[in-house]
């Protein structure tokens, strides 16, 4: 053999060892890319940002496609999102794939629980609390939420607590119980779970922002803005810290640094009602009524259950000179301010009596006429599920769904509703005939 035909051989063989190792080298940083995008999904998830988790998880089908773990986690993280389009397709994909038909049946009863469905959740419930294997916290997580859908808040509570003692560093939990003392107006409270939710997670953005507005509740506006500036620097100039950030500035003195940001809102969100109410509030400050009108008065033909703009919207009317109009705003507020007031002490009570009808009605009725009529619905759902033939609570919802352009709906609680001589008990007929049409005026 000649040295030419040998100098050739070595070289192909030189060829096919690099090429080898290139390829390794491929397979491996692609191999370590993929687990390295999945590992930060599943960390993602375990700290409960959905938002975050799927990203991950999309970078990671993107190299590999039929990988089952990763749809079921994909689906998980849309189940969170209250994505069901994409729950679905992952879900599917994840079953097709070959994963096990246990865990996607649990997911399947998961999302029940999270969407309120209890009826068909909560038998499974027992079950998956004596078996969680490692889904012990989204269980938790899923049936606390649809506890509070329901506005079962004793169970919601119960739930929460042996989720905090079996995952003692899981800030989630406190997230929750902070929310529900923010609902009720329990400033103090809340701002204690947020502080616990945040010692357990430092980057929880949520919990930041939740502590930013209960301090700022509290009229603590320097501690305020510090947790307000914090959430920007982690996250951009977003709407929702940029406003509790002025607030904060409006109300530390530092009216200009606050009009600046405001009017950068309102320039990117014209319609943004808070951003509105911030520049009428300084305006009054300054002693401009026509300008604090002007700024005030879209938000109000918006959204006239809104109570601090109705009142800043009173004291700029009195003060540009139009009383008459200023008394119509002023005597909403104050015969809404303390109905809504009474619903975060209804609500408190519900904790402890769970059954409680007439409590239960009060709320809905109390949201219908002046809060959020699509909240009030949901509360007089509740009541129907205590109650099928709670006469009131029938004459207000076929009235909502009327005025909703729902009329299936409406038909379907007018049917409920009973002639005044076959309507049983005192109780039922008397609310009924007092609030016959919550949203007339």
């Amino acid at each position: 053999m000649s040295s030419a035909r040998k100098q050739s051989r070595r070289s192909w063989r030189a060829l096919l060892v690099a090429f080898g190792a290139a390829a390794a080298v491929f397979v491996g940083v692609w191999y370590g890319l993929w687990w390295y995008r999945l590992s930060n999904a599943r960390k993602s998830l375990v700290r409960h940002d959905a938002a975050k988790a799927m990203s991950w998880l999309n970078s990671a089908l993107s190299l590999r496609k039929n990988h089952a773990e990763s749809h079921f986690l994909a689906a998980r993280a849309a189940r969170r999102l209250g994505d069901s389009e994409a729950f679905r397709h992952h879900l599917q994909c994840a079953h097709d794939l070959g994963f096990p038909r246990q865990r996607l049946q649990r997911e399947l009863t998961l999302t029940k629980a999270q969407l309120g469905m209890l009826d068909e959740a909560e038998p499974h419930f027992r079950e998956m609390l004596l078996n969680p294997g490692e889904d012990g916290a989204e269980i938790c997580a899923a049936f606390a939420s649809g506890f509070v859908h329901h506005y079962q808040f004793k169970r919601a509570f119960d739930v929460l607590e042996a989720w905090q003692q079996d995952f003692p560093h899981d800030a989630e939990p406190w997230l929750m119980r902070g929310k529900l003392f923010r609902r009720w107006q329990n400033w103090a409270a809340a701002e204690s779970e947020f502080k616990e939710a945040l010692a357990r997670d430092t980057d929880l953005f949520e919990a930041r922002l939740a502590l930013a507005g209960v301090l700022s509740r509290q009229h603590k506006y320097e501690s305020a803005e510090q947790q307000y500036r914090a959430c920007l620097d982690a996250n951009g100039e977003l709407p929702g810290p940029l406003l509790g950030w002025a607030d904060c500035l409006t109300n530390l003195g530092r009216t200009a640094d606050a009009t600046a940001i405001y009017k950068r809102i309102v320039d990117q969100h014209p319609d943004n009602a808070f951003a509105r109410l911030g520049l009428g509030r300084i305006a009054l400050q300054n002693s401009d009524a026509e300008e604090a009108v002007s700024w005030l008065d879209p938000v109000v033909r918006a959204d006239p259950r809104h109570l601090a703009t109705r009142y800043s919207f009173a004291q700029a009317l009195a003060a540009a000179g139009r009383p008459s109009e200023a008394a119509e705003h002023f005597a909403y507020f104050n015969e809404a301010s303390p109905a809504l007031s009474r619903v975060a002490d209804l609500t408190q009570r519900l904790i402890k009596h769970p059954g409680d009808v007439q409590t239960r009605f009060d709320v809905g009725r109390l949201y219908m006429k002046y809060g959020s009529p699509a909240e009030g619905a949901e509360w007089l759902k509740t009541v129907l599920a205590l109650d099928a033939n709670h006469t009131a609570t029938h004459v207000l919802l076929t009235d909502y769904y009327d005025e909703t352009e729902q009329t299936d709906l409406a038909r379907e609680h007018r049917a409920h509703i009973k002639k005044p001589a076959e309507t049983a008990g005192p109780d039922q007929s008397g609310v009924a005939l007092e609030m016959t049409s919550p949203h007339s005026s």
